[in-house]
């Protein structure tokens, strides 16, 4: 969870588009 948190943060301040994409990806992959 905090790990989640972190990342989140993470990807705010970074490139928001490609970290998001890669983020969407990862959780369908998990799913």
């Amino acid at each position: 969870a905090v790990q989640t948190l972190i990342l989140a943060i993470i990807t705010m301040r970074c490139d928001w588009d490609r970290e998001a994409e890669k983020a969407a990806t990862a959780l369908r992959n998990i799913k």
